[in-house]
């Protein structure tokens, strides 16, 4: 026996009654109803209209399938970029620290050393610091060339990362605000959660979805 609803008369609740029943009670009122002919056809055409309701529920959640997958996706593709954009910036910190500055002079002074300590083994009446010191600083031009390069690159990478990251943001919120998502609560905007929305609306163990979200709440317990 294919099983019939409508709403009661008294407080609007869903009444559910079998086709060949000729009475009807209310869970919720106690409301008692006789049924005739003209009430049976009513209860076919509420059931006909509930279930077109549900499936087009369910429909329009189902079309938020591909969006929150979307949205999954850029969200762990922006914790990945935000990683690699942390870690150039600390890169860039070190580089700009005393330490990343003093770096530069370390080649140059000991090519200065080495000229020192040859002059000094090669026994020199007269140990010239001159010379040693033009060494050093000519070394410490292309230092500082390098570094000048080394940090521009970085720089630019970080300018590209920035943008990356950005961009995903950018598609991030785009998806946010998709039409009809603000119907799912934020913890349940998974695929998963919402494949479970759907099929509970379509077997109709929920009405709306804050009965699905409750459903798959309580099972979750």
């Amino acid at each position: 026996m294919k099983p019939l609803s409508f709403k009661c008369p008294d407080c609007s609740a869903r009444m559910r009654i079998n086709e060949t029943d000729t009475r009807a009670v209310c869970e919720y009122c106690g409301h008692v109803m006789l049924l005739k002919d003209e009430a049976r056809r009513y209860a076919h055409q509420f059931e006909d209209e509930t279930h077109a309701a549900h499936t087009k529920l369910a429909d329009k959640i189902n079309a938020l399938l591909a969006p929150v997958a979307d949205l999954q996706r850029a969200r762990e593709v922006a914790t990945a970029r935000k990683t690699t954009l942390d870690a150039s910036h600390r890169t860039l910190a070190k580089r700009l620290s005393f330490i990343g500055k003093a770096k530069v002079f370390i080649i140059p002074v000991f090519l200065g050393l080495l000229m020192l300590l040859d002059m000094v083994k090669s026994n020199s009446p007269q140990i010239e610091f001159g010379p040693a010191g033009f060494l050093a600083l000519i070394a410490l031009i292309p230092a500082y060339i390098i570094r000048f390069i080394r940090m521009t690159i970085l720089k630019l990478k970080i300018k590209r990362e920035e943008n990356a990251y950005y961009e995903v943001l950018a598609n991030i919120h785009h998806l946010e605000n998709t039409p009809d998502l603000q119907l799912i609560p934020e913890p349940y905007r998974t695929t998963q959660h919402i494949r479970e929305i759907v099929t509970l609306l379509k077997t109709r163990r929920a009405d709306t979805i804050q009965q699905a979200v409750n459903h798959i709440k309580n099972k979750a317990h």
